[in-house]
């Protein structure tokens, strides 16, 4: 399937600036194989505000993902994604970034499951990794536990440091009223 998509901002106001003519157009291309594999390519060029010092600046965005159900009850993503901000239309980088994105989701019973997000920032080196586990044991009543995990330095092979380790537990359950 082919999508494109359009849309504009004639006048907004951020920072205390005005900011007139802003656009996104974006085209995707999503492709289901044997309803087992998925591809999908994104493009995404768009007018938008430079937030770092509040002027106009254009962005591409480029995202490229798979994804395939090996099982029932397994699944596993991967997704590349390429930003860049120009300070006028393809050209004057400000920045530059390339994330390298891994999902894993297994459905161990059915009221468990577990997920695990991988991303690698090439320009900062970083790698952030974060694991969930759901327990839903009636319908509406779910538990989380969780972690955020940032590995710092990858300079060279093994040189690997963390920082900053989040562990969390959530409770959801809907009330109805």
């Amino acid at each position: 399937m082919f999508f494109i998509e359009y849309y504009s901002i004639p006048h907004c106001f951020y920072g205390g600036k005005e900011f007139n003519n802003l656009f996104e157009f974006s085209a995707s291309n999503i492709n289901s194989y044997f309803k087992k594999i998925s591809l999908e390519l994104k493009n995404i060029f768009r007018r938008t505000i430079n937030y770092s010092n509040l002027t106009p600046a254009y962005s591409y965005y480029l995202i490229f993902s798979s994804s395939i159900n090996i099982i029932s009850n397994l699944t596993v993503e991967w997704r590349v994604e390429r930003y860049f901000l120009y300070d006028k239309p393809w050209k004057s980088t400000i920045y530059d970034e390339t994330t390298l994105v891994n999902k894993i989701t297994y459905q161990i019973m059915p009221s468990l499951r577990f997920r695990s997000i991988s991303q690698f920032y090439t320009r900062t080196k970083n790698l952030v990794i974060f694991p969930l586990f759901s327990y839903e044991p009636i319908p509406f009543t779910v538990f989380y536990i969780g972690a955020n995990v940032n590995v710092a330095k990858l300079d060279k092979p093994f040189g690997i440091k963390g920082s900053n380790h989040q562990i969390f537990l959530k409770f959801q359950y809907l009330f109805k009223i």
